[in-house]
C-alpha cells in the first residue's frame, strides 16, 4: 500500500511518517504542498492521501494550494477521485469541516494526532494496521486478532469523531 503525506511543516510529515510506520506502513512520499502533492499524484499511483488542510503557496506570486483544493483536484480526476483522502488539521472549526466533507473528504483528524487516533481513522477507512494484520500467535494472548475486512462508508458522527 502505498500512502502520500502532504503537509508544510517537515516535522508533521515526519511524525505522521513515524506513526504510519509503526502502524507496519513502508511504502511512503512525502509533499510540502498541494502543488508537490499533485506532481507525485501524476506520475505514480497512491492507495491514500493524508494531508494538511491550510498550506501555504510554494513561492511568491503562485496561489495557494490548500488541502481541501488538493481534495477537490482529486475528486475531479477520474483516475484518482476514488483514492481514499484523510484530512490533517488544527483548523476544527464546523466551516472547514463542512467544506471537507461536501468536497468528499473520506475523515478528518484533528492536529496534534496520536498514532492510535491515526489507527482508529485508517481501520476506519479500512485499511489493516500492523495491528490487525497479526496472527493470534502474533498478537500474544491478551491481543484479539480483528479480521480484516472492507469497513462501510463513515457515518455523519463517525466522521467527525476525533480524539483531541
Amino acid at each position: 500500500m502505498k500512502i502520500l503525506v502532504a503537509d508544510d511543516q517537515p516535522t508533521v510529515r515526519k511524525a505522521m511518517l513515524r506513526i504510519l510506520r509503526e502502524l507496519g506502513f513502508s511504502d511512503m512520499a512525502e509533499a510540502e504542498d498541494g502543488y508537490a502533492a499533485l506532481s507525485h499524484l501524476k506520475k505514480t499511483r497512491f492507495d491514500l492521501i493524508i494531508s494538511d488542510v491550510h498550506m501555504p503557496a510554494p513561492l511568491p506570486g503562485i496561489p495557494a494550494k490548500s488541502g481541501i483544493d488538493l481534495l477537490e483536484a482529486v475528486r475531479l480526476d477520474p483516475e484518482l477521485r476514488k483514492i481514499p483522502f484523510l484530512i490533517i488539521s488544527n483548523d476544527s472549526d464546523m466551516k472547514t469541516v463542512v467544506r471537507a466533507m461536501q468536497s468528499g473528504v473520506s475523515g478528518y483528524l484533528i492536529k496534534p494526532f496520536t498514532e492510535s487516533a491515526v489507527r482508529e481513522k485508517l481501520e476506519m477507512l479500512g485499511f489493516a494496521t500492523r495491528e490487525t494484520r497479526l496472527s493470534p500467535s502474533e498478537a500474544g494472548p491478551e491481543t484479539e486478532q480483528e479480521p480484516e475486512s472492507t469497513f462501510p462508508a463513515p457515518s455523519d458522527q463517525e466522521f467527525l469523531r476525533t480524539t483531541f
